[in-house]
């Protein structure tokens, strides 16, 4: 009988668990999508090309960069690689 009822508790716990894992998870994936897209325009110095990406991963993933150096860029006012001024679009 003692043995019945550490196992139900036991039971009871884990599955507390797995209920507010999924709780958590709804909350993230509410979160992200509230999430802002920052738009940004690249502008090679070099040869004066300018493209425009939706997301600050496109851009990144576009110049080989990681999205830290892109935001960062941004926030700076530096270059990247040298020859790429990151402006953020409004």
């Amino acid at each position: 009988m003692f043995y019945l009822k550490k196992l139900e508790k036991k039971i009871s716990v884990s599955l507390t668990g797995i209920k507010l894992y999924l709780e958590t998870r709804a909350k993230l994936s509410i979160i992200g999508a509230e999430r802002q897209v920052i738009k940004v325009k690249v502008i090679n110095i070099v040869s004066k090309d300018i493209k425009e990406y939706p997301t600050i991963t496109k851009a990144a993933s576009a110049l080989a960069v990681s999205r830290t150096a892109i935001k960062k860029a941004m926030e700076l006012n530096k270059l990247i690689k040298k020859i790429f001024i990151i402006k953020k679009l409004i």
